[in-house]
């Protein structure tokens, strides 16, 4: 996808994302005889993304719901178009919260591109998915990156955490150029649960929100994440 704010949707269910402020860097972190691709800056937002809710009775609908990202602009200061072809996630931290009663029904998203973390993810683990974002000649553009589940989620199932670090390759190299900053996403139990959490939720979400964000100020978070922080802190 090209244009002036291109956006690449990952599959996955619904997210939030914390991330370092967003600052100018301006630093060359790939070269080349013909292309000269640098990360000019990132940030933590927010796209819509279709999900496919089914309920119990096996009933789909397909919503549109926020779905958390990190915003990349990458400039390219070569002679001949840059093509990013990969996007890979490394787990740094993880946590959840348990839900405190299940209900019934599961939820799958759909979207153009995705790296999706399994239930298993833990800390080392990186994951990769497939991009098609050009950068033209003597042009910035930028991309969205979202995160979401590898596999559908069940209502009831536990706020899942990650801090997370991202890297983007670019067509004909091994190597990946680093979005600096470290990136912190909540996947939601499911798009219905979203921030609708009862007063025993709120009281396990309390510690481990607070403990997850420890050291991120508030100015670096998305605005499903702060609901969440602030549905914990009214607890």
């Amino acid at each position: 996808m090209r244009g002036k704010t291109a956006k690449a949707a990952l599959a996955g269910a619904l997210a939030a994302i914390i991330a370092a402020p967003a600052v100018p860097l301006a630093e060359k972190l790939f070269g080349g005889p013909d292309v000269d691709v640098s990360v000019v800056r990132a940030q933590a937002g927010e796209v819509d993304v279709v999900h496919t809710e089914t309920d119990a009775s096996g009933t789909r609908k397909d919503t549109k719901l926020p779905t958390a990202g990190v915003e990349v602009t990458l400039k390219n200061g070569g002679e001949d178009p840059a093509v990013i072809v990969e996007a890979r996630l490394s787990v740094l931290t993880v946590d959840r919260v348990r839900a405190c009663k299940p209900v019934g029904g599961d939820i799958q998203s759909t979207g153009t591109y995705g790296v999706s973390l399994p239930g298993s993810a833990a800390s080392g683990d990186s994951y990769q998915g497939q991009v098609q974002f050009e950068v033209a000649p003597h042009d910035a553009d930028a991309l969205t990156v979202t995160v979401g589940a590898k596999e559908p989620l069940v209502h009831g199932a536990p706020l899942s955490l990650y801090r997370v670090h991202l890297q983007v390759r670019e067509a004909g190299s091994s190597d990946f150029i680093d979005v600096p900053g470290e990136y912190s996403l909540g996947v939601m139990p499911s798009a219905a649960d979203g921030l609708k959490y009862d007063t025993c939720m709120k009281r396990r979400a309390h510690k481990a929100v607070r403990a997850f964000l420890d050291g991120h100020g508030s100015d670096t978070i998305t605005p499903t994440l702060r609901g969440i922080l602030h549905a914990a802190n009214s607890s």
